[in-house]
């Protein structure tokens, strides 16, 4: 198992991209780089749509009167040199950029993209969202080099896929977008219909090979409180009191973990926790009273946890390393001031081979590096833009050297 966050590429493109792309028939902006926002794709205003924008999904990065243009900060000395992997929300490429901010290579495929990571297969797995009467369906895609569809599994799937050495394929199914299970549940005696996510297998050749209730694995952690707090945050029949939003498989056995075991996020939870999915039961979690709709979370060379924590109760975001076997919090960054750093959705942080960190500011547009000691030694600001002048989201960026 490999970490995507630490998969090599090459010039050559000797190996390929997993991708995670979005194929969306609704009005959405269009995005590129500056001198080509042409708009790509028809408009349609589907009911999909606006549940896509009331989850922020369809947004655009917020303005600043400080934002930068592209590379403002260098440090050919501290950075961790490699090709910057990302894509922007919506669009239909996936670039590869260099430490200057030069697009090296671009990947377009029919569709809009928002997840991306990377393989060395020669293939291409990821994420496919369409709108199918009037619901939003995500399948699950492995493609080759040329981005001709090897197999697709349609499904509910959302927010990413990890794939495994051997080229099995995890991801999250269950989505208040899309037609998820609807559970019937009892919370402190009082009933409630809810969303219920699966963490799900799949094979190398994209059959369901394993499927395991999230709500079933921290059913014990809701209550009343948690259920108020999300009945209404979103215009639909059901509570979304989860939104699962990452998963990764455990790559050896660490002592509060064993290898084959997932690690994955709950959102509305403020949680990340470990699944033995042959037993389907929690083996280990931390964060509510410490996280605040965590992103990304990530097993390091060690043991240890890194995480990006929104904080979208205190109003200024962190990442976070975490000694899962203590419960310590041994590195931590957050920006000077504090308010200075906040992405309210999405974010995402990545530990380099240098021991940098590179972070993923979503709601900014804004990717930085920084040290041990919190030096920013790089930073980038989206220049992709749509034909209103709307910068385009960042949800993760990936360093690949």
């Amino acid at each position: 198992m490999k970490n995507v966050v630490f998969w090599k590429l090459t010039l050559a493109l000797a190996i390929a991209i997993t991708v995670s792309y979005i194929i969306i028939l609704a009005g959405i902006p269009a995005y590129g780089h500056p001198e080509d926002s042409e708009e790509r794709g028809p408009v349609d205003s589907s009911d999909a749509t606006a549940k896509l924008l009331s989850l922020g999904y369809l947004s655009h990065a917020r303005e600043s009167h400080d934002r930068g243009v592209g590379v403002t900060v260098y440090d050919r000395v501290s950075a961790y040199d490699g090709l910057n992997l990302f894509t922007n929300l919506w669009t239909s490429e996936v670039l590869l950029m260099d430490m200057n901010g030069s697009v090296r290579h671009t990947w377009t495929l029919d569709g809009r993209y928002w997840h991306h990571a990377v393989e060395d297969n020669m293939s291409l797995v990821g994420l496919a969202y369409r709108v199918v009467d009037g619901d939003v369906e995500g399948s699950i895609v492995r493609m080759d080099k040329g981005s001709n569809i090897i197999w697709k599994s349609p499904g509910t799937y959302h927010h990413g896929v990890w794939v495994t050495d051997d080229g099995r394929v995890y991801s999250i199914d269950g989505s208040k977008t899309m037609p998820g299970e609807r559970r019937n549940i009892t919370v402190g005696g009082r009933g409630y219909m809810i969303v219920d996510n699966h963490i799900v297998e799949l094979s190398p050749s994209g059959e369901v090979v394993d499927s395991v209730s999230v709500f079933d694995l921290v059913e014990d952690l809701v209550n009343n409180e948690t259920m108020a707090e999300y009945g209404d945050y979103l215009p639909f029949e059901a509570v979304e009191v989860l939104h699962t939003n990452y998963v990764e498989e455990v790559r050896e056995d660490l002592g509060y973990a064993n290898e084959g075991d997932v690690l994955f996020c709950v959102r509305n939870l403020d949680l990340i926790g470990i699944a033995d999915m042959d037993e389907e039961k929690l083996v280990w979690h931390w964060g509510p009273g410490v996280l605040e709709h965590p992103h990304s979370p990530s097993i390091l060379d060690g043991g240890n946890i890194l995480v990006f924590d929104n904080g979208v109760r205190r109003g200024y975001s962190r990442v976070l390393e975490l000694d899962p076997r203590t419960g310590e919090v041994v590195w931590e960054y957050e920006g000077s001031p504090p308010e200075s750093f906040y992405s309210e959705s999405r974010g995402w942080a990545q530990r380099l081979p240098n021991n940098n960190t590179l972070i993923t500011e979503s709601d900014m547009s804004r990717v930085f590096e920084v040290t041990r000691e919190g030096r920013i030694v790089w930073e980038y600001w989206n220049t992709h833009a749509d034909d209103e002048n709307r910068t385009a989201i960042i949800c993760s960026m990936q360093r690949i050297g």
